[in-house]
């Protein structure tokens, strides 16, 4: 099954064998960064001492805090050590060295998409449990699991970052062999997910029926017999 999906359609790519291909040599872990503020997270404003500066505020649309006396702050995108300074920034005129804390009640509904080799491709959106760092492959175990001609070794993640296009490349052959988490990588908002097609040989096959993100058991699996 290989999906067209918009503007990825550059990723498609014919199936071929990997007989011809050399192994894959173990990846490092992916650094990660942190949470970054955006519009719909509801957060705790803390002002030491100050305690009717503090209260709980959403984030807009325009990715500002509303806040008293100040106005709006802008703080999507931002971590929130970054956002608890910005806001300690902006009350600088108002109060004589001014201590912030800053921290997440509500984390706002992540959108995701998935492409590829996986059962049900498309848009999801995670609230609740699944909103909080949800991970790659818990993504493929909401989009149905990985088909028997997904190439693990080959996963793309593409993440904006500010204003540009990161791609991850990584690697969940290297999750199944060694229980290497540094391939599971945490998703962002907005981050979209390509699992490429390849021939899967046979002898990786049982492994890779066995995976916690492989779709149903009941979907056939297609074996290629040769010779007398």
């Amino acid at each position: 099954m290989l999906i067209s999906w918009g503007a990825t359609a550059a990723w498609s790519s014919p199936l071929s064998s990997r007989s011809d291909l050399p192994l894959a040599q173990p990846r490092p872990a992916i650094a990660e960064s942190a949470y970054t503020l955006g519009a719909g997270d509801v957060v705790r404003v803390d002002m030491f001492r100050v305690p009717q500066y503090s209260g709980e505020y959403e984030i807009q649309v325009d990715g500002s805090l509303y806040l008293p006396l100040v106005g709006a702050v802008a703080v999507e995108g931002l971590p929130l050590p970054a956002a608890s300074e910005r806001i300690s920034t902006a009350y600088a005129d108002i109060l004589r060295r001014p201590i912030v804390s800053l921290s997440i009640l509500r984390r706002r509904p992540l959108e995701l998409g998935i492409a590829g080799e996986v059962l049900r491709p498309g848009s999801y959106t995670l609230t609740g449990t699944d909103a909080s760092f949800p991970s790659l492959t818990r993504l493929l175990e909401i989009a149905g699991g990985v088909t028997q001609s997904a190439d693990l070794r080959q996963v793309e993640i593409r993440r904006q970052n500010n204003g540009t296009t990161q791609v991850l490349a990584v690697d969940l052959w290297q999750l199944l062999q060694t229980g290497d988490q540094g391939q599971n990588v945490a998703l962002r908002d907005g981050d979209s997910v390509f699992i490429p097609p390849t021939v899967v040989p046979l002898e990786e096959g049982a492994l890779l029926a066995n995976a916690s993100f492989y779709a149903s058991a009941a979907q056939p699996i297609d074996i290629a017999v040769v010779g007398e």
